[in-house]
């Protein structure tokens, strides 16, 4: 099976469609609020193809556990990719209660990339990594750092997310 390389690895940016996160402060949850993520993008490799990436969050975050984003990859080739090097990066912050006093800002979260050492994306499909077979333990997570000052204006907070992926081109 030949194989050539289609994409590097491209940041994504988020179509306004925001990250909405239920973020609870040590002692207190917020009862109600938004727990969906969205956005999307496409990496692009050429002339020779693209796929596109978005996820959802399926629970709130909370100070000191990370939670894991069950990305969605979507390939509209003709062709099989290898999918490599997913990534997921922080790039913007809007915290409505935040203030002088109770900052909230991208350095209060923390992000791990995907344990994915490569994945095949059929194609014309868009699959989970749950729905691709990526054990949870291997999905990309966010988290809010548990820190020792007070992270009450990280409460509600809405982030924006990038993503980035590696995608090689399988040849029939």
């Amino acid at each position: 099976m030949r194989r050539r390389r289609v994409v590097g690895i491209v940041v994504l940016l988020c179509v306004p469609a925001a990250l909405w996160l239920a973020v609870r402060a040590l002692t207190e949850e917020t009862p109600g609020a938004e727990r969906s993520a969205g956005g999307s993008g496409v990496v692009s490799g050429g002339s020779a193809g693209s796929f596109s990436i978005s996820g959802d969050l399926g629970e709130p975050i909370v100070p000191g556990r990370m939670v894991p984003l069950d990305l969605s990859l979507g390939n509209l080739n003709e062709f099989d990719l290898i999918v490599t090097e997913l990534t997921v990066r922080v790039t913007s912050v809007t915290a409505p209660r935040a203030d002088a006093a109770h900052p909230c800002t991208a350095a209060d979260f923390a992000v791990q990339a995907a344990r994915v050492s490569a994945v095949t994306l059929p194609a014309g499909s868009v699959r989970s990594l749950s729905g691709l077979g990526v054990p949870r333990a291997d999905w990309p997570r966010v988290g809010l750092r548990d820190r020792t000052v007070n992270q009450d204006g990280c409460q509600g907070a809405s982030l924006k997310l990038s993503y980035a992926g590696v995608g090689t081109a399988v040849a029939q």
